[in-house]
């Protein structure tokens, strides 16, 4: 934590596996002992739930994580989904009640087209972003990828912009040998939107200070738009766009990433939570045991069979 405090940082959440650290600033802990990395984050978690799927998830034990981490008081956030193809494309689809997808972290996954995937399916997720650092004596291993939060610096608001959205991720260019300081001041000098306006059919993006390449992305990460050496970008939305988002990229000091701007007519029409189908659990639940059943009976019945054969 004073590491990263060296570095500027005003929050720094911990998240051990199964374990909320008390020496976080926020409650959170990393919930996943999966071999196939089946990670969520459990951001403002009051208890650690230890129930997990060890050998491999499908779809459906997928989706029974997120229904049962996620509660009304809690983010919940999908981490490195491009892992040992963790959370497939086709998962995303159609995967439902999360808060969050991570992005990007410095270490283990670069997820943008997965997070367009999850945005073009209709689900209107935002993003986060860490180092996912494993190792703090290793200067080359952290203060490489965080987030700028639009909020107050308490749990409570903090949980709320992440919600709305209301944070950038930050992906700085680094070498093994920065200092603290040079770090610092390539984080300080990464571009920052100023204004998002929306007027009539055209919506504008405006930042603190001139951008190498701006581009935004829409419906399956397509590129709508690219603006060089630019402070601020223009778009007519179309009738076909149903999200746009912007990225910076900052040849000597960092990418930037927006959260996307949706178009809907009820956001909450798309936050629906799957319905358990409890009659074909059951059936499903009962030929497993039933499957179990008969591989014990034929066992014990070609054990019984050799034993008659050969008697001593």
């Amino acid at each position: 934590k004073d590491k990263y405090a060296e570095l500027g940082y005003d929050i720094t959440g911990i998240s051990d596996y199964f374990k909320i650290n008390p020496l976080s600033d926020i409650p959170v802990y990393e919930h996943g002992a999966g071999i196939f990395k089946n990670h969520l984050l459990v951001i403002g978690a009051d208890k650690v739930l230890y129930k997990d799927y060890l050998t491999g998830q499908t779809f459906h034990n997928k989706q029974n994580m997120i229904t049962e981490l996620k509660t009304p008081e809690n983010l919940l956030a999908i981490t490195h989904p491009d892992m040992r193809n963790a959370y497939s494309g086709s998962d995303l689809k159609y995967l439902r009640g999360y808060d969050l997808i991570e992005a990007v972290n410095y270490n283990y996954c670069w997820s943008v087209n997965l997070w367009d995937t999850v945005l073009s399916s209709g689900n209107p997720v935002f993003m986060v972003m860490n180092d996912d650092t494993h190792d703090i004596t290793d200067p080359d291993d952290f203060g490489r990828v965080f987030m700028f939060v639009n909020s107050e610096k308490n749990t409570g608001d903090i949980i709320q912009a992440l919600k709305l959205g209301s944070a950038i991720g930050v992906d700085l260019k680094h070498d093994k040998y920065d200092t603290p300081g040079m770090i610092k001041k390539r984080s300080d000098n990464a571009p920052r939107p100023s204004e998002c306006i929306i007027t009539n059919d055209t919506i504008k993006f405006k930042f603190d200070k001139v951008c190498d390449t701006v581009r935004l992305a829409g419906q399956n990460g397509m590129t709508l738009k690219i603006s060089e050496n630019t402070d601020e970008i223009f778009y007519p939305v179309k009738p076909e766009d149903t999200y746009i988002r912007a990225e910076i990229k900052q040849i000597n000091s960092a990418n930037v990433y927006l959260n996307p701007v949706f178009k809907y007519d009820d956001i909450n029409d798309h936050k629906v939570q799957p319905v358990i189908n409890y009659t074909v659990t059951w059936f499903l639940r009962a030929g497993y045991i039933l499957t179990f059943c008969l591989i014990v009976f034929i066992f014990y019945k070609r054990k019984k069979r050799r034993n008659k054969k050969n008697p001593f």
